[in-house]
């Protein structure tokens, strides 16, 4: 029947049998419009076809059979309509419709009329071997394998027929083929064989010898034609069934392109005979285009109308091939026809043996030769180049991996607002800052610190993640400011360390932040494991920073190991500027005061201004008690930064307490008053302090304890505060108060035996006499040439009733040397009070009592405390009365001596000193008081003598030592005299004398 397309008017010759009683829908290859075909009314019913025996053939999955095989000869060309109507009959007027799922007895109307095949038409294919070849026609024109074989659905010329009926089957089913091997042309009955198109011993490499064509009957030799690529192998269905395919025609492949015209032969050739050639591999046989409900049936010029049948199981197209939609390609230049191999023997069945060609010898196409070899080394080569460059990552190609940034701290992060508001306009990178924030740091100047931790804030603003720029701005704050910042900046400083080093532990500049930052509060002991941790975790760059904060947890502890560290990072980095200020702070601490004035001297040469070296030079002056010097110096800290107080205050501090002049400290003071807005935390810090100790000694206990309460508001926690609080407190009687401030104050005296003092003190004001003599004692245990608290203990017991262990106290006082308390210089600290503070509570311990026959030993030592408060006329002629009656009393004889030389009588002080010699010949302060006055009579060598003999008795005579020393010293010995110097300063820290004296040697 002939078809035309609703859509696009293209016709289609259809063969009506294979259309479905219900119709179906179909597909125009040309637009690909879908419209409905339905069969045509039935005017009379076919004739009834026998069905053919079933026959083995091969599977249509490989070459196309229309294209390889050529067209039987014939005497002359015959029309088109002639030929297709032998093969299929009449277009239209068929007798009937087909039934193809009718029984199996029922046959299809024969198209040629009766049993015999019509004049001019093709022999039955599908007969039985012994029927009778066709006579030869000329050639007709080339036909689609659904031409050949009839329609794929019909009746007649079903699949059943194509690949035969499976035993047992019902009636009207086709059986699924058995698919011979492409490769040796071996029946597969395997299932599994069949869906791969290869037998077993063929995958498996062995040899197989081919079915001879002979063997294979039905199969006929290809025709002349070009010889189609490889296909791939035709796909199954999700119940392993092949699909139906499509032959010829322009569905011939997915997607349908123009089909190649096959080369005319020069010679008719007889009609192919049927067979299952071995090198037949049907790799040209193209898949069904338009899935596997549908099939193409051969038609016109215009190619083949896609018909929808009733399939149960569809096949995607695009499962066939992995390619896109290759473009249409033009035809192929004709090729020769093949060359014709020996002679096969003629099928049986066939009309005319002679007349069938022996089988062509058709090269079969091979399925990869080199390329099975040269792809695989291609994909190697690219596999190995691929990942030998994710291996190596060049940096050409990958840029190097960042390492993952840390998440916000929520210490940056409550921060970070201010910080960009303090910073606007900010341009540049986090690392230019952070570089910048380095250098000035090392600059090691006060702006420069404060510069730096500009630029350390800058870092964490363009980079909230940087936690290096955090633990830096930490450092440079408590090394530039930390010692004169206020709580609130502190307490600022632990928190982002403790953020940063809980994010990064192993961070070197947060553990050197973090020791830096706990000397800069006083805690030494724990900024050493801070600092020994940081070098371990240092680079070589960033050890001498770690050496610095390391030494400086030495320097109250162990000066020389401090000095150790601060030259090995000296020879680490010469540049370093602060390592010179440490290395002078070093020599302080030593005691090697020339030393230090030198380092500090060093460093203010590359920095003039340099704020720290400032400050440091005018205090090593002014405890060296070259008050001239430390006089200029102050005025020049004070010239170079006129803003700020501590200069000021520096000029009252030096004035109070190394030149004992408090209305000339009082005077600097209230000039400072309307300065004090001005002032920084430490400076007012400072000015509270000096007016509370100057208030208290001018008897204004209420201007005292005010300004000791308003330290303690800028520094709650400040031990200079917590002990002019004490002091105030004592004065005024607030027992429990002061007792509280002590506690507070005790760590930062640094001094046990003058701890115990104030506690004694306390204890006094307490009403606890026991307390307090207990307090005493042991301050003269841990200081045995400390006469304060020995003096204290023996008024105590006096005051007690315990006279004889009064008297006790006050003969071991003998052994030291009697020169006034009230004369000895403290040295200017923080902690300063005058020591005739302590002494005073000594006064009126052995006031006179009535009838009391031992009157003349109360007086002896009522003068020695006397003489020890400051007074020299009155404690003289209390020793003369008791010299009268006891002319060999040696505290009396001792004591008369040092008031001569007080006086300036050293012929009077050598008398006393000679008999005090020989009332006890073992005293060590008789023959000392000897060398001095011989001494002051310009008898040098008699002095000398005299104070190795004194030494000879008791060496720890400190004051004796110091007295040769400075004897040697003149007489050029100067190494031996510092030598015995030292070893004071060795035995007693604080003995300004001793400094002093080493200060004139040079050390």
């Amino acid at each position: 029947m002939r078809v035309t397309c609703e859509k696009c008017g293209a016709a289609y010759a259809v063969d009506e049998k294979r259309i479905p009683a219900k119709g179906a829908r179909a597909q125009c290859p040309k637009c690909k419009g879908v419209q409905v075909v339905k069969r045509p009314e039935a005017s009379e019913p076919a004739a009834a076809i026998p069905a053919p025996a079933p026959a083995a053939r091969p599977a249509p999955g490989g070459a196309n059979l229309a294209e390889l095989f050529a067209p039987p000869p014939s005497p002359g060309p015959r029309p088109t309509s002639e030929v297709l109507s032998d093969i299929f009959g009449p277009s239209s007027g068929l007798s009937g419709p087909p039934n193809p799922f009718g029984s199996a007895s029922a046959a299809p109307a024969e198209p040629f009329g009766a049993g015999a095949p019509a004049p001019g038409a093709m022999p039955d294919f599908f007969g039985a071997p012994g029927s009778a070849a066709r006579p030869e026609e000329p050639p007709a024109p080339k036909a689609s394998l659904s031409d050949i074989f009839g329609p794929a659905g019909g009746a007649g010329s079903s699949m059943s027929d194509l690949f035969g009926a499976s035993a047992g089957a019902g009636p009207g089913i086709a059986q699924a083929p058995v698919i011979p091997c492409r490769e040796c042309g071996t029946p597969m009955p395997d299932p599994l064989d069949a869906a791969l198109g290869i037998c077993e011993r063929c995958r498996s490499g062995q040899p197989a010898r081919r079915a001879s064509p002979a063997a294979q009957p039905g199969y006929f030799a290809p025709a002349a034609a070009p010889i189609p690529a490889a296909a791939p192998a035709p796909p199954t269905t999700s119940s392993g069934k092949v699909p139906v395919v499509v032959f010829g025609g322009a569905a011939a492949s997915p997607p349908p392109v123009a089909a190649p015209q096959a080369a005319p032969y020069s010679a008719p050739l007889p009609a192919p005979a049927l067979a299952s050639h071995p090198d037949a591999d049907f790799l040209d046989a193209p898949p069904a285009s338009l899935g596997g409900n549908e099939l193409d049936l051969g038609g016109g010029s215009g190619g083949e109308l896609a018909l929808e049948l009733d399939r149960p199981e569809p096949v995607n197209p695009r499962d066939w091939a992995a390619k896109p939609t290759p473009a249409p390609v033009k035809p192929a230049a004709p090729r020769p026809p093949p060359k014709i191999a020996a002679s096969a023997p003629a099928p049986s069945g066939s009309a005319d043996p002679s007349r069938v060609l022996p089988r062509p010898k058709v090269a079969e196409p091979r399925s990869g030769g080199a390329w099975k070899v040269v792809i695989p080394l291609v994909l190697l080569v690219v596999l190995g180049a691929g990942a030998g460059l994710w291996i190596t990552k060049p940096a050409f190609l990958f840029k190097p991996e960042e390492p993952p940034k840390p998440k916000l701290l929520p210490e940056i992060e409550t921060r970070l607002l201010a910080w960009k508001m303090a910073l606007p306009g900010l341009s540049g990178t986090s690392e230019e800052h952070l570089k910048r924030g380095i250098e000035l740091y090392r600059d090691d100047r006060h702006t420069s610190y404060i510069e730096a931790q500009e630029a350390f804030k800058a870092a964490v603003v363009l980079e909230p993640q940087n936690l290096e720029a955090v633990a830096r701005y930490v450092e440079s704050f408590a090394v530039g400011q930390g010692e004169r910042a206020s709580q609130d900046r502190l307490d600022e400083a632990r928190d982002l360390l403790f953020g940063v080093l809980r994010e990064r532990p192993k961070l070197a500049a947060a553990h050197r932040a973090k020791a830096n930052l706990l000397l800069a509060t006083g805690q030494d002991d724990l900024a050493r494991a801070e600092a020994e941790e940081a070098f371990n975790l240092s680079t070589d760059a960033e050890r001498p920073e770690a050496l610095l904060a390391w030494g400086r947890t030495y320097l109250k502890k162990s000066a020389p190991i401090a000095q150790e560290k601060f030259e090995e990072a000296l020879q680490k980095d010469s540049s370093l500027k602060r390592a010179l200020y440490y290395r002078g702070l070093a020599a302080e601490f030593a005691g090697n005061f020339a030393k230090a004035i030198a380092g500090y001297q060093e460093r203010l040469k590359l920095d003039a201004d340099q704020r720290d070296a400032l400050r440091a030079l005018a205090r090593v002056l002014v405890r060296v008690g070259n008050h001239e010097a430390a006089r200029k110096a102050i005025a020049d800290y004070s010239e170079r930064y006129p803003d700020i107080g501590e200069p000021k205050v520096m000029s009252a501090q030096f004035t109070y307490m190394a030149q004992g002049d408090v209305r000339g400290a009082e005077r600097i003071l209230r000039g400072l008053e309307q300065e004090l807005d001005l002032f920084d935390d430490s400076d007012r810090l400072q000015y509270h302090l000096l007016w509370s100790a100057i208030a208290r000694e001018r008897g204004d206990l209420k201007g005292a304890v005010t300004h000791a309460e308003e330290a303690l508001k800028i520094s709650p926690g400040n031990g200079p505060a917590h002990f002019q609080a004490m002091l105030a407190a004592l004065k005024s009687g607030q027992v429990d108060s002061a007792r509280e401030h002590l506690r507070a104050c005790e760590q930062g005296l640094g001094d046990a035996a003058r701890f115990l003092e104030y506690r004694g003190r306390v204890e006094l004001a307490a009403s606890e006499l026991d307390g307090a003599i207990a307090a005493f004692r042991k301050a003269s245990e841990r200081a045995p040439t400390r006469l304060t608290p020995r003096l204290c203990a023996a008024a105590l017991l006096a005051r007690r009733g315990d006279e004889n262990g009064a008297w006790s106290v006050l003969q071991r006082m003998l052994d030291l040397e009697p020169s006034s308390v009230a004369r000895k210089r403290r040295p200017v600290s923080d902690y300063y009070e005058p020591e005739l503070e302590t002494a005073r509570h000594a006064g009126g311990a052995f006031a006179a009592k009535a009838k009391d026959e031992d009157q003349w030993v109360r007086d002896i030592y009522a003068a020695i405390v006397d003489y020890h408060l400051g007074e020299l006329d009155g404690p003289a002629r209390m020793l003369d009365r008791g010299l009268q009656i006891d002319m060999t009393s040696l505290p009396a004889l001792l004591y008369r001596a040092q008031i001569e030389l007080d006086r300036k009588r050293p012929k009077s002080a050598l008398a006393f000193a000679k008999r005090a010699s020989t009332a006890d010949r073992e005293n060590a302060v008789a023959n000392y008081l000897i060398a001095r006055s011989l001494e002051a009579l310009g008898r040098d060598m008699d002095a000398r003598a005299a104070y190795l003999e004194a030494l000879g008795k008791n060496p720890r005579l400190a004051q004796a030592n110091i007295q040769l020393a400075l004897l040697l010293a003149r007489s050029g010995s100067k190494d031996e005299a510092k030598d015995r110097l030292l070893a004071v300063v060795s035995d007693e820290p604080e003995n300004l004398e001793a400094r002093v004296a080493l200060f004139d040697l040079g050390y």
